[in-house]
């Protein structure tokens, strides 16, 4: 590359090359030549920076009027190399033969089963996820599975570089750009995916260092400092050149991704893997297997289309509803004429959906159970109608809030990626925490893609109409605050069903005049059943800790007090107790005023604009913004008159600070909450936290044994294993089990007490007069006064020996990545079969094993 650029910045100077220099220059690759131009480029403004940082202006004759030109050429041979790229991938769509009906079918109604199914397909024959599909990650391992050897395996020094985390990547490669024999191994194009990944963070340091140099330079003049500055010149250009050659040539490999997705081998391919698959759902799901083959053998002889081969794409999301009504008629009795409105929504709690669950529930159990407790406390479920470049959307709560909408999209997945997005505008509109359920799987990965990765890529594997990238490109700034799922039970379940009838009737409303009333009298009549049958909430009585205090009510005042947990802290809201019966709002507008003061440094206050919200009889705030740093079990007072348009929240210090089990509170808190919010696994958004034998032990103490004020939890060891599974402990860890609770024991983390049971089986320590004796595990927090010195002294005046603590994951704040030392410890630990065998996950980080001294 830098031989290329000392050619290419020859030719901007006027300079005759010689044949063979000429024929260099015409011969190589053309990214590389790209970057070669570009790093060319850099370095002569880096000259004619340097002449006016040093004053020595005849050093920079010509490097403004060179770097131009440069970079005019720059920008033709990178446009020449996107050119010959999109000529490549210009075929016939036409070649890209559509599903089968009855694929395509099945994908829209139970795609949860097809795709499950295709994995296990997929995997037996020994490939990838997305072999089907176009990668979006790893696309020169997905050349190389697909491509029959044609890409030889990479050099040992290149697996191992593939195999670093992001963080260490990138380390690696601002150390390679600093030098001046670079390694080559960094050069491959299995590493340009690498590369172009983490160019903005490269490239951000690589210029923090060079401008660094300059301002030294700038203030002191010195021959190391014009030495350090040329340096990190060298590296910005050689790390803005690399970035740019993998762009290239990441591009390049995607273009011949296109093209092998549409080739007549991977069309063979992905008609053989469905085929199978087909036959794995017929198998495990006998009733859905006959709707769909019905149903498509009555479309065939009634479409004047469907004797053209792949004529009937257009006719899937018809056909997937006549599928739908099939199997509703076959498992309620109750016919889909409810889409018309004048039928009611419910479903008879007595009948079973196809899942095996009761069709009354607002959503399938099976499907809540991947949800995080804490992820949100707003869901919603969204449905869509598509027909003709058209489509009606519904969204649902389980409290009977619901919005409708309908507008134009590029095909059905534009259309649910849309709703999905609008749902959450809808929903969130206060800044809350959302989860929205939608049943189209491809719409849900690019939702939760996008909001993950903080941008909208071109390619989104399928096409979108311009509107929905406006919604994505919004919907990045509600980052951390949206999840989305897909519901791949075949249902029918409450929040579907009604969703799916809305949808239908703003479809048809759009289609006809005179249907607006409908609409209206419909989302009436299932906002009103949805409120009606809405359950209690799911927040146990036990954990919701909201009280009403004495307050000035000639004054009309309201005062409560709350601990905050970590669903109110990660969901930004905070409940109000029950029986709130003043004249409150539902969605008025209100502004919480947050005090939260901190010893010996001037207190915090926090200010945000919430929303008073309504779910079934509890009233809520959302949109709350809590002060850094404040931990979940602290005691927060409230203070509000309604008709006032303003909260105020504080916290109070205590006397003198406490740790408790290692974390240190300020502040008043609740010693039962603390217990059960910050037990091992707490911090995991997972619905199955990763955690050592000994982690689960005391994750199952803290969270369903039997709490005292104090925050001690004790448990009957013979039913430890039974509550360990209900948590999720998997099978194959049952045997650790013992060993850990004799572990946790030996280091006095918890203790073997005895005790007793009442006649409600609940446990008692010390045990009850005239009851049986039985043998609990006891958990005690360990609470320690600090002084202002950072001194300790156990405020139960007893001497407690140090003790070991289990290495642990836990999640970083946003934004930030796990240090190469923490993933090798994780790595180590993995191999001592310490934690669970899986990979640290994005966002997180490894706390190896040590040894707490009290």
């Amino acid at each position: 590359m830098v031989w290329l650029a000392a050619l290419h910045r020859a030719v901007a100077e006027g300079q005759q090359l010689s044949s063979s220099d000429a024929a260099t220059l015409r011969h190589a690759e053309k990214a590389t030549s790209a970057a070669a131009l570009r790093y060319a480029e850099l370095r002569a403004d880096a000259e004619a920076r340097f002449a006016e940082i040093t004053g020595n202006t005849s050093q920079a004759q010509f490097p403004p009027a060179v770097r131009d030109k440069l970079a005019l050429a720059r920008r033709a041979a990178c446009e020449a190399v996107a050119v010959s790229q999109q000529r490549a991938t210009m075929d016939d769509p036409a070649r890209v033969s559509p599903e089968k009906l009855d694929v395509a079918v099945t994908r829209a109604v139970a795609g949860g089963a097809l795709h499950d199914g295709l994995l296990q397909v997929l995997k037996r024959r020994g490939l990838r996820a997305d072999a089907l599909d176009l990668p979006t990650s790893d696309v020169w391992g997905w050349l190389a599975q697909h491509e029959g050897g044609n890409e030889p395996l990479p050099p040992i020094d290149v697996q191992r570089f593939q195999q670093l985390g992001d963080e260490t990547f990138i380390q690696e490669a601002l150390r390679d750009a600093g030098r001046q024999h670079h390694d080559r191994a960094l050069a491959h194009k299995a590493l340009a995916e690498r590369w172009a990944t983490g160019a903005e963070e490269i490239l951000a340091e690589l210029e923090r260092s060079r401008d660094s140099a300059a301002e030294k330079l700038r203030r002191t003049a010195s021959q190391e400092l014009r030495t350090r500055l040329n340096r990190a010149d060298g590296a910005y250009a050689q790390g803005h050149a690399r970035c740019l050659e993998a762009k290239l040539i990441l591009d390049g490999l995607r273009a011949r991704a296109v093209e092998l997705h549409r080739g007549e081998r991977l069309r063979s391919l992905r008609t053989s893997c469905l085929a199978e698959t087909l036959d794995l759902v017929r198998l495990s799901n006998p009733a859905l297997a006959t709707a769909v083959a019905d149903a498509c053998a009555e479309h065939y002889a009634t479409c004047p289309r469907a004797r053209r081969a792949g004529s009937c794409a257009d006719c899937v999301p018809a056909v997937a509803d006549k599928v739908r009504d099939s199997l509703t008629v076959t498992v309620t009795g109750v016919p889909e004429e409810a889409d018309t409105g004048q039928q009611p929504v419910e479903v008879p709690s007595a009948e079973d959906a196809v899942c095996g669950h009761s069709a009354a529930a607002f959503l399938c159990p099976d499907l809540v159970k991947q949800m995080p407790a804490d992820a949100s406390r707003v869901v919603g479920v969204v449905d869509v109608r598509f027909h003709g470049g058209r489509f009606g959307f519904g969204w649902v709560t389980r409290y009977g809030e619901l919005g409708t909408g309908i507008d134009r999209a590029a095909n059905v997945h534009d259309a649910w990626v849309q709703a999905a997005c609008r749902a959450v505008f809808d929903l969130g509109e206060d800044q809350s925490n959302v989860r929205v359920v939608c049943r189209d799987e491809r719409a849900a990965n690019v939702v939760q893609y996008v909001v993950r990765v903080g941008l909208v890529p071109d390619a989104l594997g399928f096409e979108v109409d311009e509107r929905t990238r406006e919604l994505l490109a919004a919907l990045v700034r509600r980052r951390g605050k949206v999840f989305t799922f897909t519901d791949r039970c075949p249902g029918p379940h409450r929040g579907g069903a009604a969703a799916r009838r809305l949808a239908t009737v703003v479809l048809r409303a759009g289609a006809e005049t005179g249907c607006g009333e409908t609409v209206r009298a419909t989302a009436e009549q299932v906002s009103e059943e949805l409120g009606a049958l809405a359950g209690p909430q799911d927040m146990p009585a036990e954990e919701s800790g909201a009280q009403w205090l004495p307050g000035d009510h000639d004054a009309g005042e309201l005062r409560w007090n709350v601990p905050l947990h970590r669903a109110h802290l990660n969901g930004g809201w905070t409940p109000f107790p029950d029986g709130l019966d003043t004249a409150a709002q539902d969605r008025q507008k209100l502004r919480l005023v947050f005090e939260h003061p901190r010893r010996g440094s001037t207190n915090v206050q926090v200010i945000s604009d919430v929303v008073l919200r309504r779910f079934g009889q509890r009233w809520e705030l959302h949109g709350v913004e809590w002060p850094e740093g404040i931990l979940p079990g602290t005691f927060v007072t409230c203070r509000w008159r309604p008709g006032e348009a303003r909260v105020i929240a504080r916290t109070d210090l205590l006397p003198s600070p406490q740790r408790v089990d290692g974390l240190l509170f300020h502040h008043h808190y609740d010693a039962q909450v603390v217990t059960r919010e910050n037990a091992p696994g707490s911090d995991q958004e997972e619905p199955v936290p990763e955690l050592s034998d000994t982690g689960w032990v005391l994750r199952t103490l803290r969270k369903l044994g039997h709490l005292r004020a104090d925050g001690t939890a004790i448990l009957a060891e013979g039913a430890l294993l039974r509550n360990c599974l209900r948590l999720g402990l998997p099978e194959q860890r049952v045997k650790g089990i013992g060993a850990a609770v004799r572990q946790l024991v030996q280091d006095r983390r918890i203790s073997r007490v005895c005790g007793s049971l009442d006649q409600d089986d609940l446990p008692w320590y010390p045990p009850l007069a005239g009851q049986a004796r039985v043998d609990l595990l006891r958990y005690a927090p360990r609470v320690e006064a600090v002084s202002r010195r950072g001194e300790t002294r156990d405020a139960h005046r007893t001497a407690h020996p140090g003790y070991w603590v289990e290495g642990y994951v836990r999640r970083l704040p946003a934004g930030a990545r796990a240090s190469a030392e923490s993933i090798e410890n994780h790595r180590e630990a993995v191999r001592n079969a310490e934690v669970v065998d899986r990979p640290l996950p994005d966002g997180c980080t490894f706390v190896k094993r040590f040894r707490r001294v009290r």
